[in-house]
């Protein structure tokens, strides 16, 4: 049985990190069923030691840098972290279940998409997103939270007129991913879902997470052009075996 190390949520849903969300919808794509460990962050390091995960980066400090996503296997006694190292692990131990993440010779294009243009149409929304994921997390995980990134202040509330403008440009930087994607379903050649997929659609329910599936916001972005992308993540979402959600 595989072992997911995510972070935990005042409501208990998965999850704060869409590097994690990116796993369970790669587990759930790969047909693989899983376990959930929640960590909080102060609790990550010591959790990766006691199953031999690597670090994923290093600090400012020198000091090895450990982070979510990790997975233990219990069928191969293997550790893993980082979410790509993740899933080109599932696809070599377990070839003949699911589609294929991470295709032959598609590893530096899809890592590029899903560590950076994945990205580009949440920027906007960093200041938000930020006080966002902070207020739907305990105040354990608060007092370590404020730790992590650039200073912000928890309690800014931001200007309407702004936030209009914000989701302008979120709006604008979709329209042109949606025009490379043209007719095709998902970021891959086949119609099954790539490890960019799981990247993106990890980015979507970010946003979803923070202003809520009710939230005039969020029913607007499901209805841009032409509804790609509320028929994309409900595509995603429900692909596999049991559904996703980060709500």
């Amino acid at each position: 049985m595989i072992t997911l190390y995510d972070l935990p949520t005042l409501s208990g849903d998965p999850s704060s990190s869409p590097f994690a969300v990116r796993i369970r919808f790669a587990l759930r794509i790969k047909n693989l069923p899983f376990t959930t460990r929640f960590v909080e962050y102060n609790e990550i390091a010591a959790a990766a030691k006691e199953i031999g995960a690597p670090p994923t980066g290093v600090r400012q400090d020198g000091s090895p840098k450990y982070t979510v996503p990790m997975i233990y296997d219990s069928e191969t006694k293997t550790a893993v972290a980082d979410s790509l190292l993740i899933a080109k692990y599932l696809d070599r131990t377990y070839p003949d279940s699911g589609p294929t993440l991470v295709p032959d010779d598609t590893e530096i294009l899809q890592n590029f998409f899903a560590s950076d243009t994945s990205f580009t149409f949440l920027t906007p929304l960093y200041p938000l997103l930020r006080v966002g994921v902070f207020r739907k997390i305990s105040p354990s995980m608060q007092k370590q939270y404020v730790n992590i990134g650039p200073p912000f202040d928890p309690h800014e509330k931001f200007d309407e007129k702004e936030m209009a403008e914000k989701w302008a440009q979120v709006e604008a930087t979709l329209r042109k991913m949606d025009g490379v994607m043209g007719s095709r379903d998902t970021l891959g050649k086949a119609k099954e879902p790539t490890f960019a997929d799981t990247a993106l659609g990890a980015n979507l329910l970010l946003i979803r997470y923070v202003v809520g599936a009710d939230s005039p916001e969020w029913k607007a972005l499901m209805l841009w052009h032409n509804g790609r992308w509320g028929k994309y993540l409900d595509w995603l979402e429900n692909y596999g075996i049991n559904p996703v959600k980060m709500s």
